[in-house]
């Protein structure tokens, strides 16, 4: 099974109408958040084409990021942040694969400048904009032959 673009949907659905809170401790409505959108990427790209035994590392260190990223004001944080967890999945294509992953993210900086009228809205545009952005990264078999898009 590949990419999840609607499990990606789904759980950032749950996330838009029901955001994490932290009874009142700014830190741990930070952290629940980081982790539940970590936790929503990874299962998305739990079984990326070509496969990678790097992506539950890859969420780790992306939920760390994103706690992280959660106490500044700055989206691009977020996007150094995927631009890294893709890198690190396109690593675990080895050794079958080269991978190219995607370039550098804006998704973050993109779509959260946008207003949405519906939490549905929402998780739909970020579902599809993260998708497409993940399907830019390519991998080339490393016996040879021609490089396939991550799907």
């Amino acid at each position: 099974m590949p990419l999840d673009p609607s499990g990606l949907e789904t759980d950032f659905a749950a996330f838009f109408a029901a955001p994490p809170n932290g009874a009142g401790n700014v830190a741990a409505s930070r952290a629940a958040c980081a982790i539940q959108w970590a936790s929503a990427l990874t299962s998305y790209a739990a079984a990326v084409v070509p496969p990678s035994t790097a992506v539950a590392a890859a969420g780790t260190a992306l939920q760390a990021a994103f706690v992280s990223a959660m106490g500044g004001v700055s989206l691009g944080a977020f996007d150094a942040a995927i631009t890294a967890w893709a890198a690190a999945i396109g690593a675990g294509m080895a050794p079958g694969f080269v991978a190219t992953p995607p370039p550098s993210s804006s998704v973050f900086v993109t779509e959260g400048a946008v207003l949405r009228v519906s939490s549905a809205t929402a998780a739909s545009d970020w579902a599809a904009s993260i998708d497409a952005w993940m399907r830019t990264g390519t991998a080339t078999p490393s016996g040879g032959g021609a490089a396939v898009a991550w799907s």
